[in-house]
């Protein structure tokens, strides 16, 4: 009996080793457990009020490089950047009449020629280029023979030819409207940019600063004849006498196609616009309703 007892012993004390060390390495099992949810209470419904416009239409939100501005606010544009050095070559003598380009941002643009007076420069109209630009011309300040960077001898009577050239040019500019054309000129600008607008068929309107009717032996009753559908402003200082009374005998000759505007403050010629600082806002109506 007692051969026997041992064996048996061995065997079972080693199954119980056995199976305690795989209770030590087994993962005990995960049961679910059922949690219960407090029970709740649905909140009332709420109608939103709704906008009546389209949010994403306000100023500075579709365009983000737009400035936003209270409502009504009338906003001043930059000025359109960029001006390119321009020349014509003078059909008279060859003569390289040079100006300044100053580009709309809307194309194609009404284009328009300014012309200095005796002894100016293209830069007699540096306050007025940005607003022309603004209101959507293209601009052609020109040096005028003799003067500024055009140089050479002063000669008015090839001046005459000069202003039809440079006229030509512009309406030949790549976004420019060839059939939208202007001049404006100042004291003998003004009597070179009529006679050149005249022979022009396309040029519509004419603005003369401190006007003349014979400045230099150049006169402007030939072009008075010959008007057709052309417009001119006239625009004259009351102090300035002479000026005043060649705009009164320009605008009888011309009949309804001209208008005289005599002005309270001093000046002659670009420096108008010193003196009448609306003066800028009054031709650029008129152009707006005349080019």
């Amino acid at each position: 009996m007692t051969r026997r007892f041992w064996p048996g012993l061995l065997a079972g004390l080693v199954g119980l080793g056995l199976l305690l060390a795989a209770c030590d390495t087994a993962e005990p099992t995960l049961r679910p457990t059922h949690t219960k949810l407090p029970s709740l209470v649905p909140s009332a419904t709420i109608n939103p009020a709704l906008p009546d416009y389209d949010p994403y239409q306000g100023q500075g939100l579709n365009d983000p490089t737009a400035a936003a501005a209270a409502s009504g606010m009338s906003l001043d544009l930059p000025p359109v950047p960029g001006d390119e050095p321009f020349e014509v070559v003078a059909s008279a003598d060859g003569l390289r009449l040079r100006g300044m380009l100053y580009r709309a941002d809307n194309m194609p643009a009404p284009g328009l020629l300014l012309l200095h007076g005796t002894g100016g420069r293209k830069e007699d109209w540096d306050a007025l280029i940005t607003p022309l630009q603004q209101a959507g011309y293209t601009v052609l300040a020109l040096d005028q023979r003799g003067h500024g960077a055009t140089g050479g001898a002063l000669n008015w009577n090839l001046a005459a030819g000069d202003a039809l050239d440079a006229l030509s040019a512009l309406g030949g500019t790549e976004g420019v409207d060839a059939l939208r054309l202007g001049v404006i000129g100042a004291e003998i600008g003004g009597s070179l940019g009529l006679d050149a607008c005249v022979a022009m068929p396309t040029c519509g309107a004419a603005v003369l600063l401190s006007p003349s009717l014979d400045v230099q032996g150049v006169r402007v009753e030939g072009a008075l004849g010959h008007l057709e559908t052309r417009t001119l402003l006239l625009l004259a200082s009351q102090e300035d006498a002479a000026s005043a009374a060649a705009g009164q005998t320009i605008e009888q000759q011309a009949g309804g196609q001209a208008e005289l505007r005599l002005l309270a403050g001093g000046g002659f010629g670009t420096s108008l616009f010193r003196f009448d600082p609306t003066l800028a806002e009054t031709l650029l109506r008129w152009l707006g309703g005349n080019l």
